[in-house]
């Protein structure tokens, strides 16, 4: 269904920002291990690029601090929406059920246990709630299948 693809959205969202978070991370590792550049009034032999690999870590690491805070205005902006856009649907339990798979990132499995319904039952909830959002969302969620 197409609503799911649009639902999905902030999934991916999240994925790509846990993924710059982990270069971030390695990135931090890689410099840690090359150390500070040593301060010298020798001339340094440096790379072909003309820079050392430490100052080529640092800036990626200037680059990779700013594309995730861009992503999470980003994921932010769009979880609102995408929440505020469930929130207008017309049974309780369709918003309960979408909000925590597509907002909170639940497994009908753990969903159905919270929900003290069985898991075909929560398949058959999530189906019908997907239609109703496609239904009050027809255009967003065309555009999400393209």
């Amino acid at each position: 269904m197409s609503a799911k693809n649009y639902l999905n959205r902030v999934r991916i969202l999240n994925i790509a920002i846990n993924s710059k978070i982990n270069q971030l991370r390695e990135l931090n590792e890689m410099k840690t291990a090359i150390g500070s550049p040593m301060r010298t009034d020798d001339p340094v032999q440096t790379s072909k690029s003309g820079e050392a690999p430490y100052a080529r870590i640092v800036e990626r690491i200037a680059e990779i601090e700013q594309e995730i805070r861009d992503s999470v205005s980003v994921y932010t902006d769009a979880k609102a929406c995408i929440v505020g856009e469930i929130l207008a649907l017309s049974r309780p339990e369709y918003v309960d059920l979408l909000v925590r798979r597509y907002a909170n990132f639940e497994r009908l499995e753990r969903i159905a246990c919270e929900m003290n319904y069985s898991y075909d039952h929560v398949r058959r909830l999530h189906g019908l709630a997907l239609r109703e959002f496609e239904e009050l969302y027809p255009n967003k969620c065309r555009r999400a299948e393209q």
